[in-house]
């Protein structure tokens, strides 16, 4: 699916290009080169990408820990926890917003 809605955004574009093009006057589209026609096609992706709301780039950003190594996370041992101890902390991770109070993941 996502690949014939990709389709169909190229064909779009394409016939909205042809059409731009038509209304200027003495157009040919042998008059571009290969170069001019990539600028032009780029300008109409990134008007596509406004107009749809996306960002017109996308940035990757890295987390590492120290000297670029792996970020460590401790982990606790609750087994040496009673029932109830093991209940009271869930009753306060579950009111602090932690995301996994009272799941077993």
């Amino acid at each position: 699916m996502c690949r014939q809605h990709a389709e169909e955004a190229v064909q779009l574009r394409l016939a909205a290009f042809m059409s731009l093009m038509e209304q200027v006057e003495g157009f040919a589209l042998e008059d571009l080169n290969p170069a001019n026609l990539l600028k032009i096609w780029n300008e109409t992706v990134k008007v596509e990408r406004l107009i749809r709301g996306e960002p017109e780039t996308v940035q990757q950003q890295q987390i590492t820990g120290k000297a670029g190594g792996p970020v460590r996370v401790a982990s606790q041992d609750l087994s040496r926890l009673t029932d109830d101890e093991l209940a009271q902390l869930e009753c306060l991770l579950s009111k602090a917003g932690a995301p996994d109070a009272g799941t077993d993941t």
